[in-house]
């Protein structure tokens, strides 16, 4: 029987895989971008298209943060308003459902990802541009 970490680390795994599925065919990459960090992070090396790094908590580790939340900590397109943002949510969405994590939350935003996250109903939690969704309420057009 695998202990929780090992199970954790190849989740995290399979999770980096599909994010790199993901850019190579949305963005048309050649070379996987995405990269697994700090054990419980995802982030892309710096390319000129999108800009990416995620955290995945399935335990409590701040308070700010429930258990089995997907952190956005920064998502950047060099194209902007062209609907990339909005699907990128719908895959990040799919992700937590299929890997088990119940909510979504934005990190320290700036001014238009927190109209991003308002126009999808995050919840502000009022500490440092921080939002969060819990996946089942999360409703993408």
């Amino acid at each position: 029987m695998k202990n929780k970490d090992t199970k954790y680390k190849e989740q995290l795994e399979l999770i980096c895989q599909e994010v790199n599925e993901y850019i190579m065919n949305q963005f048309k990459y050649k070379i996987p971008p995405a990269y697994i960090t700090s054990g419980t992070n995802i982030f892309m090396r710096p390319k000129a298209q999108i800009s990416i790094y995620l955290r995945f908590w399935y335990e409590q580790v701040y308070n700010i943060w429930p258990p089995k939340t997907i952190i956005v900590a920064q998502l950047g397109f060099r194209k902007t308003r062209k609907g990339n943002g909005t699907h990128f949510l719908s895959f990040l969405k799919e992700i937590a459902m299929k890997y088990g994590y119940e909510y979504i939350g934005l990190e320290s935003t700036n001014d238009e990802s927190s109209a991003f996250a308002e126009h999808f109903k995050f919840k502000d939690l009022g500490e440092r541009w921080n939002y969060l969704i819990s996946v089942k309420d999360l409703q993408i057009p």
